[in-house]
């Protein structure tokens, strides 16, 4: 859902009033006595809505109102657009199946950090953990089950540790936990 200055999934008095202040010199309050309400729509999916208001009591002509549909049309279709970038851009540097970042994305990171502590004298810890005999549960019980162990390992890794802390999957079974400001 859509959120910001002007976007809103509904108007309610706060936002009426900080649309109803007059900006600049004058302290006198504006009136709203118009409001329009448009949805942005891609494909049936509510994305959040514009809220247009006039200080004229006439009401919106059905041009302008043409006008603030097509607007809303090509808002929603920019914001659809942004939001798939951003999806990408995360399903980039994550791993597929423990939804923990990826290896690319780790070094990309650790590469930033060193920079980061050389030029600042800081420090910065690192953890390489291997789960020891990792075949055997593969072959013993199954790829199904070893990736669930895996996932759980990922989500106890996330979950004990900070959050300036980096969790990875460096590979296989083989995970990464990059920890600044750590000795």
């Amino acid at each position: 859902m859509l959120t910001g200055a002007g976007i809103a999934p509904r108007v309610e008095g706060k936002e009426i009033e900080a649309l109803e202040r007059e900006s600049g010199e004058s302290t006198r309050k504006a009136t709203i006595a118009n409001r329009q309400l448009i949805p942005l729509m891609i494909n049936d999916e509510f994305l959040g809505s514009i809220a247009v208001f006039s200080a004229k009591k006439t009401q919106f002509t059905g041009n302008v109102k043409n006008l603030l549909r097509i607007m809303a049309a090509e808002f929603a279709m920019v914001a659809k657009l942004f939001s798939l970038y951003e999806e990408n851009k995360m399903l980039s540097v994550t791993d597929g199946l423990t939804k923990i970042f990826n290896n690319r994305y780790f070094q990309e990171m650790l590469a930033r950090d060193f920079d980061r502590i050389k030029r600042y004298h800081g420090r910065l810890s690192l953890i390489l953990l291997d789960v020891d005999n990792f075949k055997s549960i593969n072959d013993t019980y199954g790829h199904q089950q070893g990736d669930i162990i895996l996932i759980e390992l990922a989500q106890l890794l996330k979950k004990n540790t900070r959050k300036s802390d980096l969790v990875a999957r460096y590979g296989g079974e083989e995970f990464v936990v990059v920890m600044p400001e750590t000795d």
